[in-house]
């Protein structure tokens, strides 16, 4: 009777009992992952901060995301020890933050952590604060215990803790100056927005000569894909320039980098010669690299590139599109615990598959080994003789037999290996990257004649409005009817790219007039009147600083990509206000330009390719279809500006005559149009002829 009267009681003593890991209820997957430790782990939240105050605590603010490799490493090592976890429930209050959600608090804390290390960063990012949220010392990947000149993270918190118990004001007084420092930082001041006549081709030769000229791209290792600058040396007008991307193009396409089965990129390589992948893939970088691929089709005529480009579009619908018509941020680098396990391939695996004949075949075209060219160092039970798919001789240069012996087996593979376990996959909405991807998918149906991609862009936009406009703004992520981030510069500068891509490959007006809406929104709220240039965040009293983005990083600034918007919109349109903003930003900006352009990568690119863009104005008569010319656009040029006069247009564009029938097509620079025509084949000769070179 007295055990029958305890489990009665149970449920309401499980529930007096403080919930001491907060994590269980977030929506995000990496919060997720950390929801089961012993550590007493809390979201980014006052009531955080008001128990550190209260307990006069230092805070450990954990950083990461949940397809981040070391994230998954430190959590395993450190995070789920006892010892650290009772060390850290005792003396820290402890708070996990998912970048993702809010890159806006992520990026303060990173700007801290590089001033305090010389620029180094990465994730997991672990920052100690004092209870007014305010840094003061951090580092990223820490061992449980010190190792390979590495300091343990049992070291670290008890070295924090000791300085904080022993010399708390001197802590709090080194947090206020770094905090003043990182405020004080910006570019030296210019006076002029006027960067010379030969800044771009100076600046692509620059930007080539620091490039790697063996294996093309830039570093050493890790070798990131630099999205920006293989399109910025695409725009040159000297051949060597446009040689060095379209070597980059093809560098990528064979390697490690590239999913050969399932199509996408993965983050980046580890190595020079782009061999072994970081495996997870994110939603931004399909985004920008189908942009990079549509170009170098464009510039080369080369099919492979159309090809890298369509499959990549094709991975996004295939595996990261939700039911609701948006796309999921990221897959995971690991699978059944072990990075690359979904990925790669042994010989054995391959030898008990095919036949002797079929295997030989695979070791031509990729570089097959028996003993692999993989091996996570960071696992203490890794996977042995894995093979990364890297070609080592192109399809191109088999027979036409091969190719299609290969073809065959390469869906052998990809039906294999979808049988596997696959990587997780973090299914977060997050506006900026879905406008990236929208942007792109736009751009892709008319340069790859693939209807589908405008419909599936259309729809992700409207489903984005739906799901992530709030009353007084947006939400940056969202994910099971949770919302996290509100209007963050990004995402509005980001969704001002798509929907005005939107309009140009469409022409609904109803795009064009929420393109301008949003303009006049960012310049309201992230727009700095007095200095030039835009901030990355409204002000917020949860944030410490409010801070300008003066780098672009694996995404643009706001900045950057205001500086292509504001460009086509003051042109469009002849509204001061934005000729004021455009050329007050450049001017605030110059200084980086000039000292550190590849920093400003993406600034470079809307530079290069609003600097002599022609306008085509595309008139219908009632009833008439424009697709069939604004195709005839998308595969002649890489960035044509296509509008309809539309209300919101100069008066220029606006006294453009429409045709009784049919279409009629202005083709126009500095307000001055060549002959109209409604014969496609004479509007391609048009755009060929007024293209930025003939090679």
């Amino acid at each position: 009777m007295k055990l029958a009267y305890f489990l009665s009681l149970l449920p309401l003593i499980i529930m007096a009992e403080p919930l001491k890991n907060r994590l269980g209820d977030e929506s995000s997957p990496y919060l997720k992952l950390h929801a089961q430790q012993p550590v007493h782990w809390m979201a980014w939240c006052d009531e955080a901060f008001q128990k550190a105050k209260k307990e006069n605590k230092p805070v450990l603010l954990s950083i990461g995301y949940s397809t981040c490799h070391w994230c998954h490493v430190m959590a395993r090592e450190s995070f789920e020890d006892q010892e650290i976890a009772d060390y850290l429930n005792e003396h820290f209050i402890s708070i996990k933050l998912d970048r993702e959600e809010r890159p806006d608090i992520d990026a303060i804390y990173m700007s801290a952590h590089q001033a305090m290390h010389e620029g180094a960063g990465g994730w997991p990012l672990n920052v100690f604060l004092t209870p007014d949220r305010k840094p003061f010392f951090s580092g990223t990947y820490f061992p449980p215990r010190a190792k390979a000149n590495r300091a343990g993270f049992d070291h670290v918190i008890r070295g924090v803790n000791d300085a904080w118990t022993g010399k708390q004001e001197k802590v709090k007084e080194f947090s206020v100056n770094l905090i003043q420092q990182l405020e004080s930082l910006a570019p030296e001041p210019s006076n002029t927005s006027e960067m010379g006549k030969n800044f771009i081709p100076h600046t692509q030769s620059l930007t080539r000569s620091a490039g790697d000229p063996e294996y093309f791209g830039w570093g050493r290792g890790p070798k990131f894909p630099q999205a920006s600058l293989i399109r910025f040396l695409l725009l040159s007008d000297e051949k060597k320039d446009r040689i060095f991307a379209l070597e980059t193009c093809s560098k990528m396409a064979e390697s490690g980098l590239y999913d050969h089965i399932n199509g996408g990129f993965h983050r980046y390589c580890v190595d020079r010669e782009w061999i072994v992948p970081h495996f997870e893939k994110m939603l931004y970088d399909q985004a920008q690299l189908i942009e990079v691929y549509l170009d170098a089709y464009l510039v080369s005529g080369e099919k492979t590139y159309a090809t890298v480009a369509e499959e990549t579009c094709n991975y996004l619908l295939r595996a990261m599109l939700s039911p609701d018509g948006v796309f999921y941020c990221a897959q995971d680098a690991q699978s059944e615990g072990k990075e690359g396990k979904f990925s790669c391939w042994t010989m054995k695996q391959l030898k008990s598959t095919f036949s002797q004949e079929e295997v030989n075949l695979l070791t031509q075209h990729f570089d097959l080994t028996e003993d692999g060219n993989f091996y996570d160092f960071s696992d203490p039970e890794a996977l042995k003789k894995q093979n990364v798919l890297v070609v080592k001789k192109p399809i191109s240069e088999f027979s036409p037999t091969e190719q299609k012996a290969l073809v065959k087996l390469k869906k052998e593979l990809f039906n294999i290996r979808s049988k596997r376990v696959p990587p997780a996959t973090d299914k977060k909405i997050l506006l900026n990257w879905n406008s990236l991807a929208i942007a792109a998918l736009a751009r892709a149906a008319y340069i790859l004649d693939s209807p589908r991609y405008i419909e599936v862009a259309e729809k992700a936009y409207q489903a984005l409005l739906m799901s992530h406009l709030k009353q007084d703004g947006f939400y940056h992520s969202g994910k099971d009817g949770q919302y996290h981030g509100e209007n963050i510069g990004s995402d509005l500068s980001s969704l001002l790219y798509a929907t005005r891509t939107l309009y140009h490959c469409t022409l609904k007006g109803n795009y064009l007039t929420r393109a301008l809406s949003l303009t006049n929104n960012i310049l309201e709220e992230f727009y700095d009147p007095e200095n030039g240039g835009f901030y990355e965040t409204q002000d917020d009293p949860a944030l410490i600083m409010k801070l300008k983005g003066d780098f672009d990083h694996a995404l643009p600034t706001v900045s950057s990509q205001m500086v292509r918007e504001l460009s086509i919109l003051a042109h469009l349109t002849d509204q001061q206000e934005l000729k004021d903003a455009l050329e007050k930003t450049l001017t605030y900006h110059q200084a980086t330009l000039q000292t550190m352009p590849s920093s400003l990568g993406e600034m470079l690119l809307a530079l290069a390719q609003t600097q002599s863009f022609s306008t085509l104005s595309l008139l219908s008569s009632s009833g008439a279809h424009p697709s069939p010319f604004i195709m005839t656009a998308y595969q002649s040029i890489p960035y044509p500006i296509i509008i309809s006069n539309d209300k919101g247009m100069n008066e220029f564009y606006r006294s453009l005559k429409p045709p009784s029938s049919g279409v009629l097509a202005f083709l126009c620079k500095d307000k001055a149009c060549q002959l109209p025509t409604s014969d496609l084949k004479e509007l391609k000769k048009q755009l060929k002829a007024g293209a930025i070179r003939q090679d």
